[in-house]
């Protein structure tokens, strides 16, 4: 957890994990437009956050599983926890403990403190030279295979920088377990970062 990487990403795309927390610059998949930030990314935390010790940065993204079977009562501190960290943002998504809770349709309210992204975008100012980078987050979805419709990803952009799906694509971290379907999208859309997680066993 709270893994960095440094990127050097114009299709197409290069990854090299850099265990250290120092800035790096994350290159547009698009080409040319540089970043220097740095990017936190935890998952699968399931009610333990405040167990983290979560490295500064500018960018802090969850990908999902922030609760333990959807438990309201997790989200409100987990939106506290977020609310006392450093990061100039903090980008959630869903994973399959919370998709299906009771407060769902409510989450935007419940985490104030979060930029909560259910098949939609965010674009940091982060960065300099004007806009920083395009993230884009999904809603939790089960794998498919290849050649299976899956509309929703269809709505990922292809100007997507950082693309976050709490499922990971097949042969990505996955144990075997990914979805086909979404490595057809990255391969499609080539975003320079794809933060997972679900499969505990394979990080």
């Amino acid at each position: 957890m709270g893994a960095l990487f440094s990127l050097q990403a114009a299709k197409p795309l290069a990854l090299e994990y850099d265990g250290g927390c120092e800035r790096v610059a994350l290159e547009a998949a698009g080409g040319g437009r540089r970043w220097g930030i740095r990017l936190v990314c935890i998952s699968d935390t399931h009610g333990l956050h405040r167990k983290l010790q979560v490295p500064d940065g500018d960018i802090l993204i969850h990908a999902g599983d922030f609760t333990l079977f959807g438990k309201e009562e997790q989200v409100k501190d987990f939106d506290d926890w977020l609310a006392e960290l450093p990061h100039k943002s903090k980008v959630v998504v869903f994973g399959n403990h919370e998709n299906n809770a009771d407060w769902h349709k409510r989450a935007a309210e419940l985490l104030p403190h979060a930029t909560l992204l259910r098949q939609g975008s965010f674009l940091s100012e982060l960065g300099g030279g004007g806009s920083g980078p395009h993230f884009f987050g999904t809603d939790f979805f089960w794998p498919v295979k290849r050649g299976t419709c899956n509309p929703n990803f269809d709505q990922i952009p292809d100007a997507t920088d950082v693309l976050i799906a709490h499922g990971p694509a097949l042969g990505c971290a996955d144990g075997g377990k990914g979805c086909e379907a979404l490595l057809d999208t990255v391969r499609r859309v080539r975003p320079a970062l794809v933060v997972s997680g679900h499969i505990h066993f394979a990080h």
